[in-house]
């Protein structure tokens, strides 16, 4: 499988607030989040904001007293393919062990499972069956959102595995990018 870096164009890094996200958040902050190498713009909130969390190495979600891991950072060799931290992501996700790589919209992919994992779950997606399937651990496909893998906007040696809600983050994934 090929590295798929996002191109520049992608993600332009600044201070300007994405519409969508500051019509939901207007009472919030905007502003760059720091940890790990790498930076993400995000809402701070009275009751909700993004930290770094350099131990996980990633961002967390603060929200009522609970954190919840966003964007977490695994490590591979800048000229590996993006599946060369699959061993890493895996061992984060139990459940993932049979599970791989496959490519989805834009420059991201996603924790799929294969064989019959795969069959239990396609079954489910197409509404042959009621039993809920979730393949592939936590950092796999779920209802409750979305989870994109993807390298790092310059930083070819980290992948970002970017969970998302099923409503609006307070995150913009898209201004992930390495920091000087």
């Amino acid at each position: 499988m090929r590295s798929r870096e996002r191109s520049s164009k992608r993600g332009a890094v600044g201070a300007s607030t994405p519409q969508a996200l500051s019509e939901q958040f207007g009472d919030c902050t905007w502003g760059e989040v720091r940890a790990a190498g790498v930076s993400v713009w995000s809402f701070a909130c009275v009751d909700q904001r993004l930290v770094g969390d350099e131990a996980l190495p990633g961002f967390v979600r603060e929200d009522g007293g609970q954190r919840y891991p966003v964007i977490r950072l695994f490590e591979k060799e800048p000229e590996a393919p993006i599946d060369a931290a699959l061993p890493a992501i895996r061992a984060a996700s139990p459940g993932a062990e049979t599970c791989v790589l496959e490519p989805v919209s834009g420059d991201g992919y996603q924790l799929m499972p294969t064989g019959e994992a795969r069959r239990a779950y396609d079954a489910y997606i197409n509404g042959e069956t009621e039993e809920p399937v979730f393949p592939c651990g936590p950092l796999g496909p779920s209802e409750a959102g979305m989870v994109i893998i993807e390298v790092v906007a310059g930083a070819p040696n980290k992948v970002a595995v970017i969970s998302t809600p099923s409503d609006i983050p307070i995150f913009d994934w898209n201004t992930l990018r390495a920091t000087p």
